[in-house]
């Protein structure tokens, strides 16, 4: 029931120049090595964000509630 703000998201994105990375916090590579000890899904999505904040220079987190 996500799917129409996940679209929403999308169309908006088409029109800026920005780019959208949807992480999988259970699959993602980079989160599995940095934020294995992270169990608790709240602190999970924290690591993540710190695992990829050094690729860029801004950063927005949305999540499904958000």
């Amino acid at each position: 029931h996500y799917r129409v703000a996940q679209q929403s998201l999308e169309c908006y994105l088409k029109g800026v120049n920005y780019t959208v990375m949807m992480i999988d916090l259970n699959e993602d590579a980079r989160v599995k090595e940095k934020c294995s000890k992270n169990q608790q899904l709240y602190f999970k999505k924290h690591c993540a964000a710190s695992a990829y904040l050094p690729d860029t220079d801004w950063m927005l987190v949305l999540d499904a509630d958000t």
